[in-house]
């Protein structure tokens, strides 16, 4: 079977969310449009390469086995509290 990538997050997904996960969706978009084009326009470019630029940036994170891994560094020392 096809399965396609970000597909795998949805196993365990509750219908009762779908509710609050929807609102959160509206309620993010009506902030980010809003804010993307005003991005774009004061860089001296049209509203909507705002909305293109945000649309590639949620593609992107969407589907991170498409993007090289960030990973810590395992040297001795690194990001320890230093307490």
């Amino acid at each position: 079977m096809l399965e396609l990538p970000g597909l795998g997050q949805f196993k365990g997904y509750q219908r009762p969310w779908l509710r609050a996960d929807l609102l959160a969706g509206v309620t993010v978009t009506a902030y980010l449009v809003p804010q993307v084009m005003a991005y774009a326009t004061t860089a001296g470019l049209p509203p909507v390469a705002g909305l293109w630029a945000a649309a590639t940036a949620t593609a992107w994170r969407r589907t991170p086995n498409w993007l090289p891994s960030a990973r810590p560094t395992s040297r001795p020392g690194c990001c320890t509290d230093s307490r």
